[in-house]
């Protein structure tokens, strides 16, 4: 190998005193940009600077350079953002046009900085590798893998027509893969588009441009509508607060899929929160699986709720295989909660990596706060155990009033006898009522006190009967005797199980009944989100079951035309229905069950059948 000297920045080979490179053909007569480092400029001591990569973009530049140490060359990247700063003199070092812009420079090269320790962390054949970073010239460097390929826009602008949906396939499950191990990282890349995937000269594709200054800037100036790239970015990326999360970067894959199977970009995200336009893409292409365009429209849904909450439910979308969700083995679960952008990344035009950075582990200091929360977590435990104890235990037995409080749940035999209107007229009217809870009947057992009170100690030692209960004549109206005697016969009805049966009624009986009908504000927005998605009018049938205080302890959708997740999504909605509680016969709340119908989509008012949809924006 020659000097430096004689290398050729345009391919690293020793081209000896030429001009022009036998190798690759590299002119160095050719005119060169200002912006650009000169060639051969040497970085760190190791790094020659050689050709720009592509063409200069507004945050920084892309040079092919060579490693001295070890002797292979490398891709750099360096931080200049060209509507801020410019070349010296020396054409090498970084200056401000003005000192106004001192402060956003700075944040920007901060976000470069962060870039390349995010980027450090991923080993993986899809995503490209860092091997160093550093500061020099009044800026900041970042050394990488270089690779031989094309970008997928340029693959694509080479084709007379569109990828079939295997070839698209090809591309953008490996990609995937290499986006499931961003997010396990706790990132987030927010840029992927045809630009940013490349195709090494063996066809294998991999995810570049994960930067920082570009949208970091945009983010901070407000300026997110010139910073994004149409079609490929979703709704929630134009705001500054905007809930972000794995559904944001699933979007702009399923973006990238449809243009490579309709060779069109889907409509601005902007233009599609007002009247969405989107277009099937079996119907610009026909021939494509169904469950392929299901799963580009699911994952290209307006709202985030509607799309698959992980690359891996995604993938398994898109190759038809069965996603057994969330949703549908607990109905009760929400979206996931959203990773929030602590900052972001730049490139050469085409870049943005959310740096979602974990919390760095605090150093181990020994402490003995933690013993002193367990013990203050176990005594308030313990508390809690006896006052639930407490609170729980049956209530004490009246000794004054034995057989009021028996005689109660108890039906009065059936025998003639010289009762007075008075005693008679409660027992006849508890003949027919269905028995109340068995509490109140194994209250008030048989005991010795209550035949005491007759004044006949033969009374004690005789076993109960109905026959004997009326024996005390007209005069014993009062005296307890046949308190007594129904006590017991009342001891089977208190091995009864205390739980009564549900009363069935029909469904105007139970929405007579209603009395609080609108769920939680999550469950109201995914209805609205499935109300945009699930294009389809039907009628679920819903199974409730409302226990004595009016309280739905279990919905239960039935079979119905209604895509299950729709239906698990309304009966979800439906156990946090309230109904006055029903009272039976005898006075008492009972439980009670019965069926209800919801139509789907929900009607343009707030009713229990669902959720006003909210104006378009």
């Amino acid at each position: 190998m020659g000097t430096i000297e004689t290398f050729c920045p345009g391919c690293f080979q020793d081209k000896g005193a030429s001009a022009i490179c036998p190798a690759c053909g590299y002119d160095e007569r050719s005119r060169l940009s200002p912006i650009a480092l000169p060639p051969r400029s040497l970085l760190n001591d190791n790094y020659v600077i050689g050709r720009v990569l592509g063409r200069p973009g507004g945050f920084g530049i892309t040079y092919l350079g060579y490693d001295l140490s070890l002797e292979t060359r490398v891709a750099i990247k360096e931080y200049l953002p060209r509507d801020m700063a410019g070349r010296d003199d020396d054409h090498r070092t970084v200056v401000l046009h003005s000192q106004d812009d001192t402060e956003s420079f700075t944040y920007g090269l901060e976000q470069f900085l962060k870039e390349a320790r995010t980027l450090a962390k991923f080993n993986h054949p899809r995503v490209v590798r860092v091997r160093a970073f550093f500061q020099a010239n009044a800026t900041a460097y970042l050394i990488m893998d270089y690779i031989e390929g094309i970008s997928l826009a340029e693959f694509l602008e080479r084709l007379d027509g569109p990828l079939t949906e295997q070839q698209a396939l090809d591309v953008m499950l490996p990609i995937l893969d290499g986006v499931g191990v961003v997010h396990s990282q706790g990132f987030l890349h927010r840029d992927i588009k045809p630009q940013n995937i490349y195709l090494t000269s063996a066809r294998q594709p991999i995810l570049l441009d994960f930067g920082a200054a570009r949208l970091a800037m945009g983010e901070k100036s407000r300026s997110l509508s010139v910073i994004l790239t149409p079609g490929f970015a979703p709704y929630e990326q134009y705001h500054r607060r905007g809930e972000q999360g794995p559904w944001t970067d699933i979007y702009a894959c399923a973006a990238t899929l449809y243009y490579m199977v309709t060779r069109q970009a889907p409509p601005d995200a902007l233009e599609r929160e007002k009247g969405d336009t989107l277009e099937p893409p079996d119907k610009i292409q026909p021939g494509l699986s169904s469950h392929f365009c299901r799963a580009i429209l699911q994952a290209l849904a307006t709202e985030p709720a509607a799309r698959p909450r992980s690359v891996a439910e995604f993938r398994a979308l898109l190759q038809g295989r069965s996603v057994v969700s969330a949703a549908d083995t607990d109905p009760t679960l929400a979206i996931p909660a959203p990773i929030r952008a602590l900052s972001v990344a730049a490139d050469t035009g085409a870049s943005v990596t959310a740096a979602i950075e974990p919390p760095r582990p605090a150093p181990i200091r020994r402490s003995w706060v933690p013993l002193g929360a367990g013990v203050a977590v176990a005594m308030l435990l313990a508390v809690a155990a006896f006052i639930g104890y407490w609170m729980s235990r049956p209530a004490p037995i009246d000794t004054e009033r034995p057989a009021a409080s028996a005689a109660a749940p108890v039906t009065a035999p059936p025998v003639a006898g010289p009762l007075t209107a008075s005693s008679a007229t409660p027992a006849a009217a508890d003949a027919t009522s269905p028995p109340p809870p068995a509490a109140t009947a194994v209250s008030a057992p048989p005991r010795p006190v209550a035949t005491a009170a007759v004044g006949t100690p033969e009374a004690s030692a005789r076993p109960p009967s109905p026959a004997a209960a009326p024996s005390g004549g007209a005069t014993q109206t009062d005296t307890p005797p046949p308190a007594a005697a129904a006590a017991g016969t009342a001891s089977p009805t208190a091995e009864a199980p205390a739980r009564r049966e549900p009363l069935r009624l029909s469904e105007p009986e139970l929405r007579a009944r209603l009395r609080e009908y609108t769920p939680p504000p999550m469950i109201r927005q995914r209805i609205r989100a499935a109300v945009r998605f699930v294009k389809t009018s039907c009628l679920i049938p819903i199974e409730l079951l409302v226990n004595e205080t009016g309280v739905v302890v279990r919905a239960t959708p039935k079979p119905s035309s209604c895509p299950r997740n729709v239906a698990l999504l309304y009966a979800e909605a439906a156990s946090h229905w309230r109904f006055e509680p029903t009272r039976g016969p005898d006075g008492a709340a009972v439980p009670v069950t019965g069926i209800v119908h919801i139509p789907f989509p929900p009607p343009e008012k707030d009713a229990p059948d669902g959720v006003k949809p909210p104006p378009r924006r």
